[in-house]
């Protein structure tokens, strides 16, 4: 939520020498500056500038964010430990872009592209093997990779061995199987290695962060691209009990039995258990392979034509139907680019272009190196660097220097102490010269790293402005959370006098206590309200049929209005109020075939939770049958609410949003009579001539 307010408030403040147009506590703002910032937001990049009351409009905005910014500063929000390590947060994330290679980037990004056209099914073996091992753990690892590859290069079955050696726990039960993937999906050496070996065959072994993998390739297939599907789901959790998985299948059987006999799909998915699906006929979005649960996209995939429908096929959530409703492929390059930037930069692959800047700052700066001066620290050095103890000799010179970038200099003395604050313990190491080279290395690297990081601002005048986007983003999200959205909920005494003085702007309408009878066929729903007609007095007691043997639920309201309008296909069922041998009975007579012939539930409701009651009217008793979206109603009411106040409980997240926009309003007078506020209305006029 932070990052995308800070992103949707962001304000570029390129500050450009030219006329005044608002002075804001003493702060200039020019006309340059704030076009640029007009100009900037997508939302008014088709609004003329001539339009005096959109550009008075923009302007206001403007000045109660800068004046908050204000507030902030005043409060000293901008020196605190928070702010600043937050900014320096985002600085990293941003310098990212700017400390790699555009060129390697690009490349990276076309290969991956280049790959996403081809799905891989891979088995793997891991032999576990840590980044920060030793030497002799690290090859004793490699030569035990080696051994398990000579078997399976020797035609040993690779599954067996998996399951035998392999250090990832799923082997035990997948055989070392990972199915399907395609680019982007495993770190960047696996992926390069998968994609490298032919089908049937098994590669080297290759190291990963992991450890090292041998991998065979099983199957290379076009990608299968993505699919629109639709499916009907009977839900399942893991601590269902046998009788309950029994009833599940029982009805996923029979969904399925009623679309073989030629029943409509969409109609069936109302009594679908993924509820937002369920609304639109089953369908779900556009998805790809690894987005959901193996099984379920195994059966998906496999569909080959538009209105094909899957048999049951149960995952770790239930039991589902599926129905193919579309299939795309790879989209273009164009399309995919920026994303797969994005990706990339994320990937341990973005360090291949790394090395790339390296170079450049190297040449940009005209790098210099001493590799002879090296040679005085090997010769202070000792065992202790390897247990992580080292210390400089009392009487050592290190005064020559070790590189040098543009007009910096890094001494022996430098790295000296970068020794002192970096060495590490190193159990199994022999060797303190080798350990040497590795600081060294890393040492020459930050350094580079850093020279080119502190220069940003200064080489690239649109990261300085961007840092400084974030900067103001901070502060607003601070001060705003101080003053307003945290003040909101903490204030529960301000919350509650609030609510008092404005509780009638959030009424409950004319509400209804009743119990929900919703059919299938409008015969069932005749059946229903005739037994509901003539009363328990009628019905002999069902001792087989009990409540149980319905979800229990919250009472309707429209506090949550997602659920009121999943409550139309299938709401959550609460505590009956109805006789309990009659509603035995009805679930006994009507559900006898199937249990999808009808559903109750019940509760306070309102039109709104239920449109099916705008169509009667509403006072005690037990209404007509009533259609609504193919599905078929009888409502047993027993009081008629009349509209009233919700309490504070019941509107919280209404009245406490309503408080904040309070607490905003009284806080911008205050700042405003706090802060002076001028506009030069001849740099406004002159804005408005230009354009």
């Amino acid at each position: 939520m932070r990052s995308l307010f800070i992103t949707a408030l962001l304000f570029c403040a390129t500050l450009v020498q030219a006329q005044t147009l608002l002075t804001i506590d003493g702060e200039k703002i020019s006309s340059e500056e704030f076009l640029s910032i007009y100009n900037k937001k997508s939302s008014l990049k088709d609004t003329a500038v001539s339009d005096e009351k959109a550009l008075k409009e923009y302007l206001d905005l403007y000045t109660k964010f800068k004046l908050k910014v204000r507030e902030a500063e005043k409060n000293g929000l901008d020196t605190s430990k928070k702010f600043k390590d937050e900014l320096e947060g985002y600085r990293k994330q941003l310098a990212e872009s700017y400390l790699t290679d555009k060129q390697v980037t690009d490349e990276l990004v076309k290969e991956a592209y280049e790959r996403m056209k081809w799905d891989i099914h891979a088995s793997h073996i891991l032999i576990l093997s840590s980044p920060d091992d030793m030497p002799e753990d690290t090859l004793k690892a490699y030569q035990k990779a080696m051994q398990v590859y000579s078997r399976a290069k020797g035609g040993e079955d690779f599954g067996k061995l998996a399951q035998e050696f392999s250090g990832d726990p799923s082997a035990k039960e997948n055989k070392g199987d990972l199915g399907y993937f395609s680019a982007l999906r495993m770190v960047y050496p696996f992926e390069t290695a998968a994609y490298n070996t032919p089908v049937g065959s098994v590669s080297k072994p290759v190291r990963t962060r992991f450890g090292y993998h041998i991998i065979k390739v099983l199957d290379k297939r076009p990608s299968v691209g993505e699919v629109k599907v639709a499916h009907i789901m009977i839900r399942l959790n893991e601590k269902a009990s046998d009788d309950d998985k029994k009833k599940a299948e029982q009805r996923i059987n029979e969904i399925e039995s009623r679309l073989k006999a030629g029943e409509d799909f969409a109609k069936l998915a109302r009594v679908s258990e993924d509820y937002s699906s369920a609304q639109k006929g089953g369908e779900m979005p556009f998805f790809g392979p690894n987005k959901y649960p193996k099984e379920f996209e195994e059966s998906a995939f496999a569909l080959k034509n538009k209105g094909d429908i899957s048999q049951p096929v149960q995952t770790a959530y239930g039991w589902h139907v599926i129905k193919l409703l579309d299939r795309k492929g790879l989209e273009s390059f164009e399309k995919m680019q920026p994303e797969l930037k994005k990706s990339v930069a994320r990937n341990e692959r973005s360090n291949l272009s790394k090395e790339v800047v390296f170079a450049r700052i190297k040449k940009e700066n005209k790098f210099k190196e001493h590799p002879k001066n090296l040679d005085a620290i090997f010769a202070i050095g000792d065992s202790t660097l390897v247990e992580g103890k080292w210390k400089i000799p009392a009487k050592a010179v290190l005064t020559k220097d070790l590189f040098t970038i543009g007009k910096e200099k890094y001494t022996q003395q430098d790295f000296a102490n970068y020794l002192v604050t970096h060495q590490m313990a190193k159990k199994g190491e022999n060797s303190y010269k080798r350990l040497i080279n590795q600081y060294y290395a890393n040492f020459q690297r930050e350094k580079l790293l850093a020279y080119e990081d502190v220069r940003l601002e200064q080489k690239y005048p649109k990261f300085k402005a961007l840092m400084k986007e974030y900067r103001d983003g901070i502060l607003l999200f601070e001060i705003t959370d101080k003053n307003v959205w945290s003040k909101a909920v903490k204030d529960t005494t301000g919350l509650k006098q609030f609510y008092s003085e404005h509780k009638n702007d959030w009424m409950w309408p004319e509400r209804v206590k009743t119990d929900v009878f919703i059919c299938m066929t409008k015969e069932t729903a005749d059946t229903v309200r005739m037994m509901l007609l003539k009363g328990p007095e009628e019905v002999k007691p069902v001792a087989t049929v009990t409540r149980a043997d319905h979800k229990k639920g919250k009472k309707g309201s429209k506090k949550n209005d997602k659920e009121a309008k999943v409550a139309e296909v299938v709401p959550e069922a609460p505590k009956h109020s109805a006789d309990e041998d009659l509603i035995a009975a009805i679930i006994e007579k009507v559900n006898k075939n199937s249990q999808l012939n009808m559903r109750l539930y019940s509760g306070i409701y309102s039109k709104e939770d239920y449109p099916a009651l705008a169509k009667t009217d509403l006072k005690t008793g037990i209404t007509p049958v009533i259609e609504n979206e193919k599905m078929f109603y009888v409502f047993r009411i027993s009081e008629v609410l009349a509209p009233q106040p919700k309490k504070l409980e019941e509107a919280k997240g209404a009245v406490t949003a309503a408080y904040q926009t309070y607490l905003e309003e009284t806080w911008m007078k205050e700042l405003k009579a706090k802060y002076p506020v001028q506009l030069n209305q001849e740099a406004f006029n002159e804005i408005l001539k230009k354009k």
